[in-house]
This record gives structure tokens, sequence and C-alpha cells, in this order.
């Protein structure tokens, strides 16, 4: 198959594992009759808590295409068992595979990898510095609220970051994201949440400050208009859950 990659053609064969950062243009450009594959989209809060080279971090930031030197045999029925496992919606198999994913690029980092962009691809009409200039910005909007989300954040201060106006950066952050920069504080803060409420004791009240939210009763409404249930239900269905599917001993 072939990707329309940000002004250039790049070509994937059977077996080969890719990964690049979404904000990208990219599209499917051509593929062979009876090709399948599997995209898995990994939110860029969680790729930036993984584990990895600068190497690899930067290429992917900055608009790098990335292949995997070494492919494992089982890789495709691993990839399809984690679509699958995405598509139940259970919270547990969602952690489940985010740890699997996360163990997966650590891999793909010490095993080596490629990035077409920068050899072996067909180059079109390259992207202009003002694109690159925004892809950067976006980055590190993003890292900052990565950073930052468990602390009092504004807008404000996300967009003096990047040396943008508020609303310049509200409107950029949107158009490459998808949502606003408090909807993805807060996503990232709910993201957050979830997981002190499945690995640890700690009180509701505790991880509704701990992650950055200023009020109970402001992360009872967002939590559960996110997840469809307060943090106390959630804890407790998943908690049972796992009781229910330990081995009997």
């Amino acid at each position: 198959m072939t990707y329309l990659y940000n002004g250039r053609q790049i070509r994937l064969e059977a077996g080969e594992l890719a990964l690049f950062w979404g904000t990208a243009p990219h599209r499917v450009f051509e593929k062979a009759d009876q090709t399948r594959f599997v995209c898995l989209y990994v939110p860029i809060s969680t790729f930036i808590g993984i584990k990895l080279s600068d190497q690899l971090r930067e290429a992917i930031l900055h608009g790098g295409f990335i292949r995997a030197r070494h492919v494992f045999r089982e890789e495709a029925e691993r990839m399809i068992r984690w679509r699958t496992d995405l598509l139940t919606d259970d919270p547990r198999l969602y952690t489940l595979v985010q740890d699997e994913v996360s163990a997966r690029l650590r891999r793909l980092d010490i095993d080596g990898f490629d990035d077409l962009t920068a050899h072996d691809a067909q180059v079109l009409p390259i992207a202009e510095p003002a694109d690159i200039r925004r892809r950067n910005q976006i980055e590190n909007m993003v890292r900052f609220i990565c950073e930052k989300a468990s602390s009092e954040l504004r807008v404000e201060q996300v967009a003096e970051q990047v040396g943008l106006h508020p609303n310049y950066a509200m409107t950029l952050f949107r158009r490459a994201m998808g949502m606003s920069i408090t909807q993805y504080i807060t996503r990232h803060r709910l993201t957050m949440a979830q997981a002190l409420l499945l690995s640890t004791d700690v009180d509701v009240t505790s991880i509704a400050f701990e992650v950055g939210f200023g009020s109970v009763s402001r992360f009872y409404e967002a939590f559960s208009k996110q997840v469809g249930k307060t943090p106390r239900q959630y804890r407790q269905e998943q908690t049972l859950g796992a009781l229910m599917h330990q081995p009997a001993g």
C-alpha cells in the first residue's frame, strides 16, 4: 500500500509496521487488491508518557514516518487482537492494550527503525515552513498540557508557552486535535483519574484535586459525562470485574 503523507508518497510492503503522528496530512493513496491493514490511534498524551529515546520521539513529533526494522511473525494477529479488544469498550482491556502498545513501541525503539521521510520516498511538494512551525507549536502545547494538567491551568498559559494569542492558539489546536484546549485538558485529567481509581485506594475526593480539578462537583460532572458513570461506580465495577475474572485458587 502507498500513503500520501505530508507531501510524500511512501510505500509499505506486506507485514510491515509503521508509526506516524496523525496531525500530518495523510491518506491511503493506493493499495493492492485484497490488502488488509489495521490502524491503531495512540493518544498523543499516552505517546509522550512512554519512555522512548529522544531520537524516536523527535522523529515522530517532527513529522517522520517510522518503519520498524524488525517485525514479529505474530504481529498481524496481535494487531487484530488489539483492535478486537478496543471495540469491546471494556476499560480493563483498553488499559491492557495501552500497556501492550507501549511495550511494543519501546521494543521498536530498541530494535531500530527507519524514517521513511528521510530516504527511499518519492518527494512531492514539501510542507511549507509555516506548516512545520504550526506542528511544532501544537506539539509544544500538548507537551505543556501533559506536564501541567494536574495544576491549575488556563488557556492563556498554554498559548503563552508557544508565543501565540489565546484565540489563535485555540483555533490552531482545535483544527489539529479535533477538540478545544480546555476539552483536551479535561480529557487528560480524566485519563489520569481513571488510572488512579484502578491502581490505588486513594479516595475519590483526593484524586479529584490530585489530577487538577478545582472542585469535586466539577470532577464528578466531567467524569460522569465522559465515562457514563460516577468515579465511585467506575471503581466498584472495575474492581468487581477484576475479582470475577481471577482464576480460582
